[in-house]
């Protein structure tokens, strides 16, 4: 003999398969966001006490340290640029970067307060009139304190993957907020990748805002 399912237990399945549905479809579009939370462990003072200084009073007002065998080979305004080759190893120019190596893209960009971090973030992240992006994860982290956002992803049709960094400063204008922006990118298969990730690390781990 079947048993009947009743009324509002069909609703209940009902609804239920329909949500899954919908998260399933906004993750794969990468609109869904991972609420997990990770933190940069802090690195030994002494592994990084003699490495290059950056620092950018102006825009953004912060100052982060990078390896003496990668290179600052941009710096204007709020933009700059730390590469693992020299732009004397790109012939001379502004070549696309060589296989086989990584950069750090940084740049400050304001964001309206009409938005939460964690909305923004993800928007700014998976721009598709800077690049067409896959999102791989996207999580909450710490950086010397601050509560800020880290964007990991895939972009097929440049062969590239990387982690993109949101720090906000905490001081707001009338109308937007200061948030640095870190970008490593290399080339997909690169067997170098998890090196590149931990000098990011270790970059990461001096970054601060300057008084």
């Amino acid at each position: 003999m079947s048993r009947k399912i009743s009324t509002p237990i069909a609703i209940a399945i009902v609804v239920a398969g329909v949500v899954l549905v919908w998260s399933a479809v906004n993750w794969q579009l990468g609109l869904f966001p991972t609420s997990s939370f990770s933190s940069f462990i802090p690195i030994k003072k002494s592994a990084t006490a003699n490495w290059e200084t950056y620092d950018n009073e102006v825009y953004g007002g912060y100052r982060i340290s990078y390896p003496n065998d990668w290179y600052l080979t941009y710096s204007y305004k709020s933009y700059a640029v730390i590469s693992s080759v020299s732009m004397a190893q790109r012939s001379y120019g502004f070549k696309p970067l060589p296989e086989g190596n990584a950069e750090i893209q940084i740049d400050v960009w304001y964001k309206s307060n009409s938005f939460t971090l964690d909305e923004w973030a993800l928007v700014a992240g998976l721009d598709p009139r800077i690049q067409t992006r896959n999102k791989i994860s996207y999580s909450d982290i710490e950086i010397a304190g601050i509560r800020g956002k880290e964007l990991t992803y895939s972009a097929p049709d440049e062969k590239q993957a990387g982690r993109i960094i949101f720090i906000p400063k905490e001081e707001f204008t009338e109308n937007s907020q200061v948030v640095i922006i870190m970008n490593l990118y290399y080339f997909m298969d690169d067997p170098r990748a998890d090196y590149y990730n931990h000098v990011f690390q270790q970059i990461i781990s001096t970054f601060k805002f300057l008084d």
